[in-house]
């Protein structure tokens, strides 16, 4: 499946619409965790958060993020929510873009697993880095909404030339 771009300036709704997700009344938030539509709705509350780390939006992030998160980057640095979400409030990471590829979405009774490929543009303590990984995010379903716990992710090697 093809993913989509997210960029700084053009998901802020995008990101919006995660926090409303995450913020509905247990009545309006119930849906099965097995089947085609809930494996979907992982998939848009993955997208949702990719477009609020763009966003740089913290307060729809604390609904997706659970608060026992490890979050593993592809340099090996591994963070907790906190550490995370301050990086991002401080500024000293900020995602410019983001664009998913290649989703899978697997579903095991309340844990979920999402694997793909994503290529971004990061911008750490003010030095700009265009990056492909892989990623496999797990996450729990937790007071009926999805919450991210485990987030470990693999740089791609550039595609190397032919020996001529």
């Amino acid at each position: 499946m093809i993913g989509l771009p997210y960029s700084r300036h053009a998901l802020p709704g995008l990101a919006l619409l995660l926090a409303l997700g995450a913020a509905l009344p247990a009545s309006h938030a119930a849906s099965p965790v097995s089947g085609p539509a809930a494996q979907e709705k992982l998939r848009q509350v993955d997208a949702g958060r990719f477009a609020a780390m763009v966003a740089g939006d913290t307060a729809a992030l604390k609904n997706v993020l659970g608060e026992d998160l490890t979050y593993t980057h592809s340099t090996g640095e591994v963070q907790d929510r906190q550490h995370f979400l301050d990086a991002l409030s401080a500024g000293t990471l900020r995602y410019e873009s983001m664009s998913s590829s290649e989703v899978r979405v697997r579903l095991y009774g309340a844990t979920g697993v999402v694997t793909g490929r994503l290529d971004m543009k990061v911008v750490l303590e003010g030095s700009e880095r265009a990056l492909a990984v892989r990623y496999t995010a797990v996450y729990v379903r937790r007071d009926l909404r999805w919450q991210l716990v485990a987030w470990q992710s693999s740089s791609i090697a550039p595609a190397k030339r032919p020996a001529r």
